[in-house]
């Protein structure tokens, strides 16, 4: 290719005709090159293949019966979504897998509005994953009921920030949320706040433990838990 536009530089230089051109190629024995492209057309120029959809490529994948065939396709959809066009993501199979597409992108663009793609929980999981990824609090406030405390609960933990807990409105899942904090900060001050008197006992024996400090077992009501903890 390169040489054939040499030859022409050097006919339109010289003010040879075109007719002069084709001699001068078939004198030589110039061969210009074929390029098959995935569609099966051809061009002399590679670059000049149109470039493949995920139809293209990844329905070409076969499946069959067993996880991993479907599993290769859905790799497949992920990777066209991530690099191209996103909504590719709703191709894949595995509900897993396509709600983990959108929510990478998500985050990779900073748009908790590609979650919407999804519904239910997955949408949840979606939004939480920004939220956590992004650090912001507001984020959640896109879901409603038990999803948005389930939203707080995992950015809470994600931030370490028992203020994100005071949020959820279900006691079971504030104490959770509590609870998680206090795995990685090891406040006791977070095991008052909790509202099951059973989860404020284990979360003072579990401090106690982790920080050595046995004064904190005189808190616990139950004397089994107590003695426990005393004891450990």
């Amino acid at each position: 290719m390169l040489l054939v536009s040499c030859l022409l530089a050097a006919v339109l230089l010289s003010g040879c005709t075109t007719e002069r051109v084709v001699e001068k190629i078939v004198e030589r024995n110039v061969t210009v090159n074929q390029y098959v492209c995935f569609n099966g057309s051809t061009v002399s120029d590679a670059s000049r293949c149109p470039s493949p959809t995920a139809s293209d490529v990844c329905e070409k994948i076969p499946l069959s019966s067993d996880y991993y065939a479907f599993s290769v396709r859905d790799n497949c959809y992920n990777s066209f979504a991530l690099s191209s066009d996103p909504s590719v993501c709703k191709n894949i199979h595995e509900t897993s897998a396509r709600t983990s597409c959108y929510s990478d992108i998500a985050k990779r663009d900073k748009d908790v509005n590609v979650c919407d793609a999804l519904g239910g929980d997955d949408k949840s999981t979606c939004v939480s994953a920004v939220a956590r990824d992004l650090g912001d609090v507001k984020i959640c406030e896109k879901l409603s009921g038990s999803q948005k405390d389930d939203c707080y609960s995992s950015l809470a933990s994600g931030l370490q920030d028992s203020s994100i807990c005071d949020k959820i409105s279900a006691a079971s899942t504030r104490d959770n949320c509590y609870s998680s904090v206090v795995w990685y900060t090891d406040d006791p001050a977070l095991c008052a706040k909790m509202l099951s008197q059973y989860n404020k006992d284990s979360c003072y024996s579990s401090v106690a433990g982790y920080t050595h400090d046995k004064s904190l077992c005189d808190k616990i009501v139950s004397s089994t838990t107590q003695d426990s903890c005393k004891s450990s």
